[in-house]
């Protein structure tokens, strides 16, 4: 008979939590762009381009935001994967302020901490 010891359930315990963590925020990911999905009807009045560095130890990684103020909200134009939409950062150049475009979002807008709802997707309303 195999005798458990508490060292043993402890260490089962925090794997099992490990890799229950680690299956809800996969799952999150995916699941996020497809219940917060929304259209929004705006005016462009400016656009700006940013980027984001974080340094590590050996290496720095650079993020690039394409964010798009109107007259609704700020919107950062970004693809994505689980909607299956690729491209719409090299259509960014054609939006122009004082034109009103469609955007299809997603996401959360918390502007304290600079994000925005991405959206995936826009085309002009003429």
């Amino acid at each position: 008979m195999r005798e458990y010891s508490a060292v043993n359930i402890i260490i089962t315990l925090a794997v099992g939590i490990v890799i229950i963590s680690i299956i809800g925020i996969v799952v999150l990911c995916i699941v996020l762009p497809l219940v917060t999905q929304d259209t929004l009807t705006a005016t462009v009045l400016d656009k700006d381009i940013y980027t984001t560095t974080n340094c590590g130890e050996d290496s720095c990684t650079s993020l690039t935001h394409l964010t798009v103020y109107t007259d609704k909200e700020v919107i950062e134009i970004s693809d994505c994967f689980v909607l299956w939409s690729f491209g719409e950062q090299q259509k960014y150049g054609n939006l122009k302020a004082g034109k009103t475009y469609t955007f299809k979002v997603w996401g959360f807008s918390v502007p304290m901490i600079k994000m925005y709802r991405n959206s995936y997707e826009y085309s002009e309303v003429i």
